[in-house]
């Protein structure tokens, strides 16, 4: 029995409306590769969003453009 994503649907490799960015039942190691490091990814957006370093870096820049 394959692992799917949604083994509780009658489709289970089919995601649910709006939920495409799912883990999907990936195939080769290459493609579950690319998918891992796309969550890590993710998961550093997140923190980094939640710490609000995107915000800061952004008032860096405008910082940096009225001095010049």
């Amino acid at each position: 029995m394959p692992r799917t994503a949604y083994p509780f649907r009658k489709n289970p490799k089919e995601p649910p409306i709006g939920e495409h960015e799912e883990i999907m039942d990936v195939q080769t190691p290459k493609d579950r590769k690319k998918q891992f490091f796309k969550q890590q990814q993710v998961m550093l957006d997140r923190k980094r969003a939640h710490r609000g370093q995107k915000n800061l870096s952004s008032e860096q820049k405008q910082r940096e453009k009225e001095r010049q």
